[in-house]
């Protein structure tokens, strides 16, 4: 069923015993050369609103009453020129008359068709650990303009299907995703992970089977800004990223960013993957070195049951949770002990705290800075400093390391969650310096890196000799770019 809404208010149950009485408008891909999916109109106020694919003609629109389930009422079609902020009308809807208008950008368009006879929109969106999936297809639309310009190609999920039919119910799968920002508020515009059968190059950033949308509420352009700000300055392993249109049913959800997972692979974190070590080796740690790789989240979430858990001021509290990301397999919880298959990265990182909160020596009588890739985490913090992001080292902040034999060095990275970035904070002294962790205020990672000379030395000597300045001060050219380029799907959204 869809829904209509008047005045702002939704009404998802209201079904007229007539199935004759139009509910609601819809453009087909029927009656629509020009689109690939079905399209249901925004219903509010005054106005109906289509909410158009960037591929699609809005000089010809052909639309249809619909009812309560979204069958089409016959003799209830219209076609008209919706381009150049056109209107049509009035339409009678539920008792009420509406104008017709459209809404579209340039952006390429992401459409998810959900079967949920697999399991429901609805409850996937109110599932707060995530565990409600739902199935169907993705596909990718991208406008001839962008084709030309950068080489981008449409992509259908039915293209990437498994040989083995009885892999999903369908060619991908979608879930929700995120801690904070998926449990705000269960019912608006929602973040999610979605995952083709087969690895997929989506829009130039390599291939993958797993890709992250990120929700761009208000402040579009944060997230955006913060990976190609960390691509330029070096970063390594930063998402690469794109502003996208996305549709669930034919339903608009709004301006999202398109961007790859933080995880181990080939084209993200390029370290050891233990993971498949452990089930090549029979689900075995028999023989395997230990030594990595590993990709570590500081996290603000204690729901991963894999943590290495730290007291940074000695208060008694463990208020520093690592959540051991990859790899997730080797046993369901990870401590010192010698037989835990944890046990090296539990020691190494707990180690690696000792010396950053104490001292500033490892357990070999080196400096904490031998161990680390010195610029990975200088330029880490110059990046969220200049961000001004107040959830550095509270959450999403990640870690990753090499097999010893291969590259022995902590790095700092990917970048991940700006959401808090270049907000209203405003402060006299540098932002990292006043970043503590609930629920006790315990100084974060980075707070307390900046207080160690040793470090603030190098911060200072990297400022001086590399291109960041160049990099911070041309900062506000990007922004130019996203609006100039994203600024109409921007404004559509705002419309929802």
């Amino acid at each position: 069923m869809r829904p209509y809404r008047r005045d702002g208010m939704s009404f998802y149950n209201y079904v007229p015993e007539d199935a004759a009485v139009v509910t609601g408008l819809a453009a087909l891909a029927a009656d629509n050369p020009s689109l690939a999916f079905d399209v249901y109109a925004d219903v509010r106020g005054d106005t109906a609103r289509l909410f158009m694919p960037g591929t699609a003609n809005l000089s010809s629109v052909t639309f249809t009453g619909v009812n309560g389930d979204g069958a089409p009422v016959p003799d209830k079609k219209w076609t008209a020129d919706l381009s150049g902020g056109k209107t049509f009308g009035p339409v009678h809807i539920g008792g009420f008359d509406y104008t017709v208008s459209a809404a579209q950008s340039s952006l390429p368009t992401l459409s998810f068709n959900i079967d949920e006879s697999f399991g429901t929109i609805a409850a996937m969106n109110t599932s707060t650990d995530h565990t409600v999936k739902c199935y169907g297809s993705a596909n990718i639309y991208v406008p001839e303009a962008l084709k030309a310009k950068n080489g981008w190609s449409d992509i259908s999920s039915l293209d990437y299907q498994d040989k083995d039919p009885d892999k999903s119910p369908g060619t991908m799968e979608i879930k929700g995703r995120g801690n904070s920002t998926w449990v705000a508020d269960l019912t608006t515009k929602k973040p999610y992970q979605f995952k083709f059968e087969k690895k997929v190059d989506v829009l130039g950033m390599g291939e993958s089977k797993t890709w992250i949308i990120l929700k761009n509420d208000n402040r579009y352009i944060i997230n955006k800004l913060a990976f190609d700000l960390g691509l330029e300055m070096g970063l390594e392993n930063s998402s690469r990223s794109e502003f996208v249109d996305v549709f669930m049913n034919g339903e608009y959800l709004g301006n999202y960013l398109l961007c790859e997972k933080v995880e181990v692979g080939k084209s993200r974190v390029n370290v050891s993957d233990l993971d498949d070590e452990y089930e090549a080796n029979g689900n075995s740690v028999e023989g395997l070195d230990l030594t990595g790789g590993y990709l570590l989240e500081i996290d603000n979430w204690d729901g991963d049951s894999v943590q290495i858990q730290y007291d940074p001021d000695n208060d008694g509290v463990n208020d520093m949770i690592v959540s051991i990301k990859s790899p997730e397999d080797l046993a369901a919880t990870a401590s010192a002990e010698a037989d835990n298959p944890y046990s090296y990265i539990y020691n190494y990182i707990t180690d690696f705290f000792d010396a950053v909160y104490g001292d500033g020596i490892m357990p070999d009588g080196r400096s904490y800075l031998d161990h680390i890739d010195k610029d990975s985490f200088v330029r880490y913090f110059l990046h969220q400093e200049f961000l001004r992001n107040k959830d550095c080292g509270i959450g999403s902040t990640y870690l990753y390391k090499d097999k010893d034999g291969i590259n022995s060095l902590l790095y700092a990275g990917p970048l991940w969650d700006n959401d808090r970035a270049i907000s209203s904070w405003t402060y006299d002294e540098w932002t990292m310096r006043t970043v503590t962790r609930p629920p006790n205020g315990s100084v974060a990672l980075y707070n307390q890196l900046s207080r160690r000379p040793d470090f603030a030395a190098l911060v200072v000597d990297y400022y001086r000799n590399s291109d960041t300045r160049t990099v911070f001060a041309n900062a506000y050219k990007h922004i130019e770019d996203y609006n100039a380029y994203a600024g109409s799907s921007f404004a559509m959204d705002a419309l929802r």
